[in-house]
C-alpha cells in the first residue's frame, strides 16, 4: 500500500473509530441535491493549516496570560513558560507553511472565558490543548501536501503530550480518550472553539 493511501486509510479509521465524522464539517446540499461544500472552510491544504493555527493561537495567548500571572508556583511556571514557547513555534511554523502556499494567515481570536485563578487557567489550557490534538488528527485524512501533512503529525504528537502535561499539573489523566485517540471534524472543533472565543 502507498504511504498517501496508508495515511488517509490511518486518519479515517482514527477518527470513524471514535465515533467522530472526519472531513471539515456537515455537508450542505444544494438546491439541485447535489453535495456541496462542507463547512466550515474548504477542503484545502492551506484551509486546514489556517484553521489549526486558530486554535494555536489561541494557546499563545492563553499561556502568555498564565506566565504573566501569580498564580504559579516555580514549577508549574517551568512547564507552562516550555508549553508558551513551543506553541509560539507551532504558529511561526503554521503561518511559514501558509505563506509556502501563497495563503493568508488569520487574524488571531480572542479568548472569552474568565481567567481569574490557576484552576481556571488550566482548565482551559486542558480543554484547548485535547482540542487542538483532536483537530489535528481529524484532518490527517484530507491533507494532500506532504510538507503540510508532516506538519500536521508533527504538532498533533506534541499536542498530545502538552495536554498530558497539563493534565498532570490539574490531577487528571493523561488519556482522557482512553487508548485511542480521537480526531475531531472543524465543525465540531469549531463549536468548542467559539464556546471560549471571538
Amino acid at each position: 500500500m502507498e504511504r498517501r493511501a496508508f495515511l488517509a486509510t490511518l486518519g479515517a479509521l482514527a477518527v470513524t473509530g471514535c465515533g467522530s465524522s472526519g472531513g471539515s464539517g456537515t455537508e450542505t446540499t444544494g438546491a439541485s441535491g447535489g453535495t456541496t461544500a462542507r463547512l466550515p472552510g474548504a477542503p484545502d491544504d492551506a484551509g486546514i493549516l489556517s484553521f489549526v493555527l486558530g486554535l494555536e493561537q489561541l494557546q499563545v495567548a492563553l499561556y502568555q496570560r498564565a506566565t504573566s500571572s501569580s498564580f504559579f508556583n516555580p514549577g508549574q511556571m517551568t512547564v507552562l513558560r516550555a508549553l508558551a514557547d513551543q506553541e509560539s513555534q507551532h504558529v511561526a511554523k503554521l503561518g511559514s507553511e501558509l505563506k509556502r502556499l501563497k495563503a493568508a494567515v488569520p487574524k488571531a481570536r480572542a479568548l472569552r472565558v474568565p481567567l481569574a485563578d490557576a484552576n481556571a487557567i488550566l482548565s482551559i489550557a486542558y480543554r484547548l490543548e485535547n482540542l487542538t490534538a483532536a483537530a489535528y488528527l481529524g484532518q490527517v485524512d484530507r491533507v494532500q501536501d506532504k510538507g503540510v501533512l508532516e506538519t500536521v503529525l508533527s504538532i498533533q504528537t506534541v499536542e498530545g503530550r502538552h495536554a498530558a502535561a497539563i493534565g498532570a499539573l490539574l490531577g487528571k489523566t493523561a488519556t482522557p480518550a482512553g487508548a485511542f485517540a480521537e480526531g475531531r471534524n472543524m465543525a465540531t472543533i469549531a463549536q468548542a472553539r467559539d464556546a471560549i472565543s471571538v
